[in-house]
């Protein structure tokens, strides 16, 4: 219930006029099986869930146009803001301004589990990507 109070709130920037509801999402999932993306929100913003394997790395990158919401519902790991490295927890949520670089990688033995949200939605697109690169 907590993280839905929270992206209710963080979604809130922008609005689509009519409801979604999604039960199977759409996954994708990286080259080398490491990151598993499912989307569930498609709207103005986007929601959706990344699976991160042991070793899982999401290289440097940034979104030039949108903000992105990670909440951490289980897991370890660094995430790198800028310069700044953090280390990631369970229940731990983080904003990414736009334009700002950033990365992951996840030290841990066991998967890690996040919610993402951009807003607006846009970077996502990038996921897509990855069925034809397997």
């Amino acid at each position: 219930m907590k993280y839905l109070l929270f992206f209710t709130f963080i979604a809130c920037a922008s609005q689509p006029s009519q409801y979604s509801v999604v039960e199977k999402p759409e996954h994708f999932v990286s080259p080398g099986g490491s990151i598993d993306a499912a989307f569930y929100i498609q709207e103005d913003s986007f929601m959706g869930t990344l699976a991160l394997k042991p070793g899982a790395v999401v290289a440097k990158h940034s979104h030039d146009g949108s903000g992105e919401y990670l909440y951490f519902t289980k897991g370890q790991g660094e995430l790198t803001i800028g310069d700044e490295v953090i280390k990631v927890k369970d229940n731990m949520a983080v904003f990414i301004p736009r334009g700002v670089e950033h990365s992951y990688v996840n030290t841990g033995k066991k998967e890690a589990f996040a919610i993402q949200v951009y807003s607006p939605r846009g970077p996502e697109k990038r996921f897509k990507k990855w069925k034809d690169e397997l």
